[in-house]
């Protein structure tokens, strides 16, 4: 599977050195000496152009790692355009464009997700075990 990588910042980073198999093809980033650092860092292209990303017919999947105002054109773009999608937290700025990408997500038929890292994490599966087999009482507050 090949993959694009949109941003080049602290989440960008962690995101290059976790694909687990599939294979980075091009970072894009509005700088382009941030996207080139990282590509060379990882061995694949670098743009300062996102759409480059988003067109290239190898990329089936695209992680969208930018300022929250840039989610909503680029995941749309990226679905509309065949790919599945990574989005970075927020998914959206506000709840209509969150509705708009994930109803883009359904007319496309496009796997969308939203990055919670800690989703999967041992501790917060534990924690979730202890609670649903009742071993640490009720649960007050949760963040």
């Amino acid at each position: 599977m090949k993959v694009g990588l949109i941003g080049a910042g602290l989440q960008a980073r962690r995101r290059a050195r976790t694909l687990n198999g599939a294979e980075l093809a091009m970072i894009a980033a509005a700088n382009w000496d941030e996207a080139k650092l990282l590509a060379d860092e990882v061995g694949c292209e670098a743009t300062a152009n996102w759409e480059e990303v988003v067109e290239r017919a190898d990329v089936e999947v695209v992680i969208v790692c930018t300022p929250p105002h840039l989610h909503a054109p680029i995941s749309i773009a990226a679905m509309r355009a065949g790919k599945h999608v990574l989005c970075e937290k927020p998914l959206a700025r506000v709840p209509e464009e969150a509705e708009e990408i994930v109803d883009v997500a359904r007319e496309t038929k496009m796997k969308l997700k939203c990055g919670f890292n800690l989703r999967h994490h041992r501790a917060i599966r534990q924690a979730r075990e202890w609670l649903e087999q009742g071993a640490i009482g009720d649960l007050g507050f949760i963040r």
